[in-house]
């Protein structure tokens, strides 16, 4: 998802957030912590994916975030009365607009279970109930979330 905002200098930025994966690899460079930006290669994708891989393995669902400053005829954009309004609300469109980012980080928020949760799980056990998880995470966080919530059974075979 992104938005285009007016920055103080009057000049437009896309802010954009989603998956890890997608942002990068929809993004030709990644931001320093000094604020420079390099263009990103291979290896540095492998090492941001190692990275949100650990996050969300501790049950963190995680969000990456990116910009881009060149918005081409969107530079000027300032209301739908704009001529290039049109291109935001063509979905074709959108690839385009948000390519060529600057990967700026990843977030990682914690949502922790409902208390009763737990008890659920235990009630549909006991009634022999099947649980499924369905779920937009990623397979490490459900998994993770999944181990926390005790859903996984240990099952020790002797």
């Amino acid at each position: 998802m992104g938005v285009i905002v007016r920055e103080l200098n009057g000049s437009n930025r896309l802010l954009v957030k989603g998956a890890v994966e997608s942002l990068l690899e929809r993004s030709t460079y990644v931001q320093l912590a000094d604020g420079s930006t390099v263009p990103i290669d291979e290896s540095c994708r492998q090492l941001l994916l190692l990275r949100h891989l650990e996050m969300s393995s501790k049950g963190l669902r995680c969000l990456g975030l990116a910009y881009k400053d060149d918005l081409g005829e969107l530079s000027g954009y300032y209301a739908a009365t704009h001529p290039a309004h049109k291109k935001l609300l063509d979905p074709s469109c959108y690839s385009s607009i948000e390519s060529d980012l600057v990967f700026v980080g990843v977030v990682g928020l914690r949502d922790p279970p409902r208390e009763e949760v737990h008890k659920a799980i235990n009630d549909c056990r006991r009634a022999g109930i099947k649980i499924m998880v369905i779920t937009g995470d990623n397979k490490s966080t459900a998994e993770a979330v999944c181990r926390e919530i005790q859903l996984f059974l240990m099952v020790r075979i002797l």
